[in-house]
């Protein structure tokens, strides 16, 4: 009812892959106008892997009352860089609140055009999130039934994923937004935009 599922991994192991298991940020490969760019990345297979079949069979039985789930067409790899160093940002803590003023909040399900049709959004978190000063994804629970103009009177909420692996799944018209980077370590995670096989 609010919108999102969470749950710590899909098959209970310990081994879910982990681009993100170490705590000094790492080299990026800049392309076009010395952007980071992630593109190329949609298609990537060891990403697609993270959502296959089986994985999709298991997300449908727990949290989607066992409804088939389609293909996705691709994948979109979020990173969240740490901000650069600042007489503000000595304490991450104090400085976050300042910070999410500036957060953008958005809903999917409005974002993308006719084109993309989807359902609803999985996201896996590659590395931990500890706290909030660690690029959450922030999010406001039940914002995604009335889909009202004023957001004010939902709490803005962060995810954290103490483990990487964790799963978070939500309605395509639920408000998030991306929460700043005061860590030293790039936030990880990758989102597959989902939808339902039609019955004929």
């Amino acid at each position: 009812g609010l919108g999102s599922v969470f749950y710590s991994d899909l098959d209970g192991s310990e081994s879910t892959p982990s681009v993100g298991d170490s705590l000094t940020p790492r080299p990026v490969v800049k392309l076009g106008g010395g952007h980071h760019c992630t593109c190329s990345l949609a298609q990537s297979p060891p990403l697609l892997d993270l959502m296959g079949k089986s994985e999709r069979q298991q997300l449908s039985s727990l949290a989607l009352e066992s409804r088939k789930i389609s293909s996705m067409f691709g994948c979109q790899v979020a990173l969240r860089f740490p901000m650069p160093p600042s007489k503000s940002l000595f304490n991450g803590l104090e400085a976050l609140p300042g910070l999410l003023r500036h957060m953008t909040w958005h809903n999917d399900g409005d974002k993308y055009n006719d084109k993309k049709r989807f359902d609803f959004v999985v996201g896996i978190f590659l590395s931990p999130i500890i706290s909030s000063c660690d690029g959450c994804l922030w999010v406001r629970p039940g914002s995604h039934l009335k889909r009202a103009n004023d957001l004010s009177k939902f709490k803005d909420t962060p995810i954290l994923a103490p483990a990487p692996g964790t799963v978070i799944v939500f309605d395509k018209f639920l408000y998030h937004a991306g929460g700043p980077n005061v860590s030293a370590s790039i936030r990880y995670a990758t989102y597959y935009r989902m939808r339902f096989e039609t019955t004929k």
